[in-house]
């Protein structure tokens, strides 16, 4: 039993020393790595799985810093004894840092039978086609409505130092930032804003150059956005109310940023003592409303004013101002007019016929005078068709006056006189003449009308007659 036991114990430590021998040489790798890589460029690193043993697949893998460095296929089938090759893809983009050290990655094949691994370190070096780049380009937003923010870093990946500057150009804005001297791998931050106010909706291009201070490119780089269409239309109406009627203005203002048409809408005035006046609606709305409609650019406002007129009051008051007059004129004890008998232009020799009409009404007036002026530059013709009054000159030019005395109740007297111009004068009217009497024991005074003496028919700003003696 004890001998059996020896002999299964030395088999298995025989079987694990040859598995051993067998997984240390289970399978090798061979890896080409080039001395450096250049950027924007695509290369390629040969690896070589060697399989001494059966037929077998192995998986790829790759670890390090950076996703532009890959293997061609993840899972590799290599014959029994034999070899297979495959590719690492090393593509390295246009912002890559050139570091001092080089980018490490690590290689890792795995047997899947066996779950054997061999692992390898792979070291790239960089070149940069240019001497200085822009890393970590951004936009602050994809759908912009305000402004839209730009960063980045600046690094120079050159052998001296370099005064860089950046042109941005953002839609017909261009702006320069100036980013100064950066020195042998040094790096420096940047940002900068474009205002997008009163911008229309679409989409935009942010081209990005980086140049030095000879104008030189050094590295370009861009981004986009979009700016949305807002539609955002605020409505306002104000009314003011007096017992006449309403003024109603309705006002539509646009706070978006494309061209919008609009209605405005108001209700339409339904009771019957409204009546609208104001600026032709397009048209009726569902629901009894007026509308209009307008085109409203962005930051635009329009107002529609419009009246709804309460009649009623209106005929009111007429009735009140007839009311008034009527009483006024039953008030008056009698009429009092002046007349101008001439029809026709006044010219050179013309004489001048006026006339002063009375009319007493209902009851009797005591010690009537009446008093008309005439202007100077007319003289009164002697010949009187009527009562001859009292002429006496003033400084105004010469007064007529009349003692009536005693008119009855329903009593008319007209008095009549002649004027002629003496000399060259301008006068478009006549003033009115006066009455004095008393009426039931109170003292009465009123104004005739004036008159003109320029026909009413004819455009004539004054009236100029020369007398030749």
């Amino acid at each position: 039993m004890i001998v059996m036991k020896k002999i299964v114990f030395s088999f298995l430590l025989t079987f694990l020393i040859f598995n051993s021998i067998v997984l240390a040489q289970d399978f090798s790798i061979d890896v080409d790595v080039k001395d450096y890589y250049i950027a924007t460029h695509t290369d390629y690193i040969t690896l070589r799985i060697n399989n001494p043993l059966y037929e077998d697949w192995f998986s790829i893998s790759l670890i390090g810093p950076e996703e532009w460095v890959k293997p061609e296929t993840s899972l590799l089938r290599v014959p029994t004894a034999g070899s297979e090759e495959t590719k690492i893809i090393v593509s390295p983009p246009k912002d890559v840092v050139p570091l001092i050290y080089p980018y490490q990655y690590f290689l890792k094949i795995k047997r899947i039978s066996t779950g054997s691994v061999l692992e390898k370190p792979i070291l790239l070096k960089i070149k940069q086609i240019t001497n200085a780049i822009i890393k970590d380009f951004k936009l602050s937003c994809t759908e912009c409505i305000d402004k839209v923010d730009i960063s980045g870093t600046v690094y120079n990946v050159g052998s001296n130092p370099i005064d860089l500057s950046i042109v941005f150009k953002v839609g017909k804005q261009i702006k320069t930032v100036s980013i100064g001297v950066v020195n042998i791998f040094g790096k420096k931050d940047f940002t900068t804003s474009f205002s997008l106010k009163d911008w229309e909706p679409g989409e935009y291009t942010v081209e990005t150059k980086l140049i030095d201070d000879q104008g030189r490119k050094m590295y370009e780089e861009s981004g986009s956005f979009k700016i949305p269409t807002i539609e955002n239309i605020i409505y306002d109406k104000d009314v003011s109310s007096t017992i006449f009627g309403s003024i109603i203005t309705v006002t539509a203002t646009n706070k978006g940023n494309t061209v919008s048409d609009v209605d405005l809408k108001s209700v339409a005035p339904k009771t019957w003592y409204s009546i609208y006046s104001g600026p032709s609606p397009t048209g009726m709305a569902i629901g009894d409303h007026y509308y209009w409609k307008v085109s409203l650019k962005p930051n635009e406002s329009k107002s529609i004013t419009y009246s709804e007129i309460y009649w009623p009051t209106y005929a009111i008051i007429i009735f009140i101002v007839a009311i008034i007059g009527l009483a006024y004129w039953q008030s008056s004890p009698f009429d009092f007019t002046k007349n101008v008998l001439s029809s026709k232009r006044i010219g050179i020799g013309k004489e001048i016929s006026i006339s002063l009409n009375l009319k007493n009404k209902k009851k009797a007036i005591e010690r009537a005078i009446i008093k008309d002026i005439v202007p100077s530059g007319f003289s009164v013709v002697s010949k009187f068709e009527t009562v001859k009054p009292i002429i006496r000159k003033i400084a105004g030019g010469i007064e007529l006056n009349w003692k009536i005395g005693r008119l009855k109740p329903h009593e008319e007297r007209v008095f009549h006189y002649t004027i002629k111009p003496t000399e060259a004068v301008k006068v478009k009217k006549l003033p009115p003449a006066k009455i004095r009497a008393v009426h039931q024991k109170k003292i009465i005074q009123k104004n005739s009308n004036k008159v003109s003496l320029i026909p009413e028919k004819e455009e004539i700003k004054f009236v100029t007659v020369k007398v030749h003696k």
